[in-house]
């Protein structure tokens, strides 16, 4: 009886560390200021880091025509993706009440793919933002922007921070 107990234990640990592995890895932390140093200052540390949502205008050189357009689709996407959020936290809730309960495997995996159709549908929003912001771009900055999702994302990077500070890619 303690065996049984013991993996429905391990196995309601193991989901909520990978379901909650994804939170955390997108989460804000220590990092390269824009200089070097020791955390004091400009250089590697907390809060050293200049707004990401600068970091891309700058990079990109953007007219304030295409800031403009750009900050609508960052608040469109945000409207849109409001409710599909909610949903994955009341289903998260809800998956770590099964756990808790001993609700049974069936019942938690359905929930768990609830959760996975919920994130699939929040990216496929994103992704079309994304897009719809590549539209707006010049050539040049076409290619600084892919270089720059390239390189956030080649190097097991998130979605957070991307553009914006909540991402609108």
């Amino acid at each position: 009886m303690k065996n049984i107990n013991l993996n429905k234990w391990i196995l309601g640990l193991a989901t909520m560390m990978f379901l909650f592995g994804f939170e955390a890895s997108a989460q804000y932390g220590r990092g390269h200021g824009p200089g070097r140093g020791n955390g004091e200052g400009p250089g590697r540390g907390y809060g050293n880091e200049p707004d990401p949502g600068t970091r891309i205008e700058t990079l990109l050189d953007l007219s304030d025509e295409q800031k403009e357009k750009i900050e609508k689709l960052h608040l469109d996407l945000q409207k849109e993706t409001l409710p599909v959020r909610n949903k994955i936290r009341e289903k998260n809730a809800q998956l770590n009440t099964l756990v808790t309960e001993e609700a049974g495997q069936p019942k938690i995996n359905t929930l768990i793919e609830e959760i996975g159709d919920l994130r699939t549908e929040f990216q496929k929003s994103r992704m079309n933002t994304h897009l719809k912001v590549r539209e707006l771009l010049t050539d040049e900055q076409k290619v600084k922007f892919d270089n720059h999702f390239l390189n956030r994302f080649g190097r097991g990077g998130s979605m957070r921070g991307y553009f914006g500070r909540h991402g609108i890619g």
